[in-house]
């Protein structure tokens, strides 16, 4: 059965905790892969691997003459911003 891991630093990295949940197939509610569940050093280390490329992408976006516009504390997606005029 396929195993889905983590996506950390720009890569695929495989769980640690030995938990895991169901992935079902959405026609036919079959079992079509494992996700790993994070342990808590694993979400610290995403975080502060997220926390580290904060700088790189605030300047990639400068670049583009976008700027970051802060989502009210939510998590995950893609970050929000507004053309510089």
């Amino acid at each position: 059965m396929r195993a889905i891991g983590h996506f950390i630093g720009g890569r695929e990295v495989k769980g640690n905790s030995a938990r895991t949940a169901d992935v079902f197939e959405p026609m036919s509610g079959d079992v079509q892969a494992k996700v790993a569940l994070a342990s808590k050093a694993e979400v610290r280390a995403a975080v502060e691997n997220a926390r580290a490329a904060q700088p790189e992408l605030t300047e990639v976006l400068s670049v583009a003459g976008l700027t970051p516009v802060r989502s009210g504390g939510k998590v995950g997606g893609l970050p929000r911003c507004r053309k510089s005029l």
